[in-house]
């Protein structure tokens, strides 16, 4: 399994690593200059185009959003939408507040977003002891929050 959509003990990339967002402090990305990127990075591709998006639309959402779109307020992505890919590419995300703490290491992502999903065969939930990954240790470890 891969193991890139876990939590990292080191948080410090979580925007970049976790979520497949690159982005610096300053910068404001169309979605698809995001999604170039993340296959840029990906040494075993894993993740497509409508995956990377609705990561995205994650760090866009909840009570304390990671990134905001600018054009909109709301990120909106195949194939939920109906619009062109014109206007999908014209949309801005940039890193919030929260988003610049997350990049610099002083929160981490995981503490911040809504998470309910299963992985794996592992559920990962907010709230509850999260898996996370280890890079440097190259193991997992389950730890609360």
């Amino acid at each position: 399994m891969h193991h890139g959509p876990f939590p990292a003990n080191a948080d410090l990339q979580a925007l970049s690593k976790i979520r497949g967002c690159y982005l610096d402090e300053d910068g404001v990305h169309s979605p698809v200059a995001l999604f170039v990127q993340s296959m840029d990075q990906e040494t075993a591709l894993y993740m497509g185009d409508w995956t990377t998006f609705s990561r995205i639309n994650v760090l866009c959402s909840g009570p304390t959003p990671l990134l905001r779109c600018e054009t909109s307020g709301t990120f909106a992505y195949p194939p939920d939408e109906q619009f062109s890919a014109k206007e999908f590419s014209a949309q801005r995300l940039h890193l919030t507040e929260a988003g610049k703490d997350v990049a610099s290491g002083r929160r981490t992502a995981h503490a911040l977003l809504e998470r309910d999903e299963w992985l794996g065969g592992v559920h990962l939930k907010s709230g509850a002891p999260m898996w996370r990954w280890s890079k440097a240790k190259q193991q997992f470890s389950r730890e609360e929050l």
